[in-house]
Parts: structure tokens; C-alpha cells; sequence
């Protein structure tokens, strides 16, 4: 793939910041079908369009590859990396088994197994799968993980990926920290050989939840002081039913330039843009169904067709950023082999 990284980064340029907003545009596809539905009663013919899984993962996974912060992996897709994972986990014993680890500073990585299928960018070439678990003395007071940097080698013919790190979010599952990688594209003959997977300084992330006090319908134009040493203060612009949803526009000052906490600069771009508003109404935290950014403000929107004008009416806001609890350095080193007849998924 890289031969497509130039063409790609050269499509990118004609975004803002290098960011198209593919929130927007997706929510904008979904008000035309909707508008769709309502004036032909959905009986026209049906298009067969890719799911909303296969477009994701396609997308992250090339922007990953690429180190470009295209999407970022930000809050606004928690919801859809979460359902993802969850289908991407359902199998545990399919493919071929590793069982590989290895340990320093207390913290244990293990590469239990590589999975093949179809690539998602040519049917006839292979995607490889690996799943991974971490094991760590203390799990409570972090939401996830993820190392900085890291490469997986082909031992055999020299080949590198440099960005695989990028994949990588270590998430509670199923009474451990899991996670995956994919290694897109290769040729069914070049599967099988000799590997070594290098994960550089691991970082434990938590969310942090700050309540803006008053009513949801009664913020416009009201500035919030944010306490920490990230955000100063947010204000937001406009709090308003909008249909179906409810639109928070809100703007956040930039009076420094952020400091880089990561070696990986696309961590660092896809990191510092990793916040987003939650609504919160008795025990429902509902989070974002749609987002959007425009120079100096964001907007977050809300599905709240299922809450009652009561629920509505004692709604809160909280906005939510993710900041790191603790921080290991040093190197994990995994080698191991890769057998093709042993990897199928199916």
C-alpha cells in the first residue's frame, strides 16, 4: 500500500487540516435517506451499500497504516471501535494460536493468535489478524491502553509496518485488557515466516468527566471554567433541540500551542482532538451520535427520540477528555512464526 500513500495524502490536502469530516458527511447521507423514506415510503429499489463496520475499519485501518490523522480515533467513534471489537472478538479460538509473551516493568503483552481473511482492500490478497492481551499489576483507575510506537517485521524478507501501533487500544474484555492489529494486503505466498512485533512505552489512559452545571436548554453564550492544566475554560455557543436530536455547539480557546506528550506525532494530533460532550439523564449516559468541526467551534449531537420530556428537561452535560495515569517506558520484543495453513478465520 504504500505506493497509494502520496495519492492519498495529496486528496487529503484539499481538507482543512488535512481532516475531512466524515461525521458530516455521513450524517448528511443519513438525512437524505431519511428524506428518501418519508417521499417514497422506501419502495424504491435498494442499493447494496458497504456496512458501516467494513467503511470503518477500512478507513482507520488506512489512516493508521498511512500515520495520518484522517478520522483520529477519537471520542466520537467509541461507539463504533466498541461494537467493532466486539464483533472482531466473538471468535477467540479461530486462527492459529501463538501464545507468545513477554515482560518487563510488571507489565506482561501476550500475541495469542493471528487470524486470516479476505483483504478489505483486494479480495485476492490476505489480511492478517493478531489479537492481543496485556496483563498489568493494578487495572483499576485507567479505560484503556496503548503503546506509543511500534513495527511488526517480516524476519524473512525485511519487510516493515511501521504504524501498527496506531491500531492498537488495549480495552476491559471479558475480564482482561485485549486488543488487535491488522497487517493489510499481503500475497497468499508471502503469509507464512518469521516475525518480530516491537510495542514502544505503554500509556494508561482515564476518562475524565467534568459537569457543566445548569440546564441543557439554558447554556447559550455561557462560559465554563475547566480545571487542569489541558483546557482553561469552554464556552458553549448554542444548546438547542434540533429534530430528532439535540446539537451542542461549543468552543474551546487555544492560548498555547499543546505540548506533544507522544514520540508518535499522529498519537499526538488524534489525541489532542480526543474530547467530546456526553448527556447524561438519570442512568442514561447517551453519548454522541454524530459530530462536527468548524474553525474555532465543535457541535456534538444527540439521539433523543427514546427520552421523555421529563428526561429531557433534567438532562446534564459533561464534557470528557482522556489524560494518562501512568506511563511505562522500554521496549516489548515478541518473534514468532506465522503459518498460513493454520491462520484462516473461517
Amino acid at each position: 500500500m504504500p505506493e497509494h500513500r502520496n495519492e492519498f495524502v495529496k486528496k487529503l490536502s484539499g481538507y482543512p487540516e488535512q481532516k475531512p469530516d466524515f461525521e458530516a458527511m455521513f450524517h448528511t447521507l443519513e438525512e437524505r435517506k431519511r428524506k428518501w423514506r418519508r417521499e417514497t415510503g422506501g419502495q424504491a429499489v435498494h442499493v447494496e451499500m458497504p456496512t458501516s463496520k467494513t467503511r470503518f475499519k477500512s478507513a482507520v485501518l488506512l489512516a493508521s497504516v498511512l500515520g495520518i490523522a484522517v478520522l483520529g480515533v477519537t471520542a466520537q467513534q467509541t461507539g463504533m471501535l466498541s461494537t467493532l471489537q466486539k464483533n472482531l472478538f466473538q471468535n477467540t479460538t479461530a486462527g492459529q494460536t501463538l501464545n507468545v509473551h513477554t515482560e518487563q516493568s510488571d507489565v506482561k503483552i501476550t500475541l495469542d493468535r493471528v487470524l486470516s481473511s479476505p483483504s478489505t482492500l483486494n479480495d485476492n490478497l490476505t489480511d492478517l489478524e493478531f489479537r492481543l492481551s496485556l496483563e498489568v499489576p493494578e487495572r483499576s483507575g485507567y479505560d484503556y491502553a496503548f503503546f506509543d510506537t511500534g513495527t511488526l517485521t517480516n524476519l524473512d524478507t525485511g519487510e516493515k509496518e511501521e504504524y501498527i501501533a496506531n491500531q492498537i487500544k488495549f480495552t476491559q474484555r471479558e475480564g482482561r485488557l485485549a486488543s488487535y492489529f491488522v497487517s493489510q494486503g499481503k500475497e497468499q505466498a508471502g503469509i507464512s515466516g518469521h516475525y518480530e512485533l516491537v510495542l514502544q512505552d505503554l500509556y494508561m489512559r482515564k476518562t475524565v468527566k467534568m459537569s457543566l452545571k445548569g440546564k441543557i436548554d439554558g447554556m447559550n453564550g455561557t462560559t465554563f471554567d475547566l480545571t487542569g492544566d489541558r483546557f482553561s475554560s469552554l464556552t458553549i455557543n448554542s444548546s438547542a433541540r434540533v429534530g430528532n436530536d439535540w446539537v451542542v455547539r461549543y468552543s474551546i480557546p487555544k492560548n498555547m500551542e499543546p505540548e506533544n506528550e507522544f514520540l508518535n506525532e499522529w498519537r499526538n494530533s488524534t489525541e489532542q482532538e480526543n474530547y467530546q460532550m456526553v448527556l447524561v439523564t438519570g442512568n442514561k449516559t447517551i453519548e454522541p451520535t454524530s459530530r462536527g468541526a468548524a474553525p474555532g467551534q465543535r457541535s456534538d449531537a444527540f439521539n433523543i427520540s427514546d427520552l421523555s420530556d421529563k428526561e429531557i428537561a433534567e438532562a446534564k452535560l459533561y464534557f470528557t477528555f482522556p489524560e494518562t495515569v501512568r506511563m511505562v517506558k522500554g521496549d516489548w520484543k515478541l518473534t514468532f512464526t506465522v503459518d498460513k495453513d493454520q491462520t484462516p478465520s473461517q
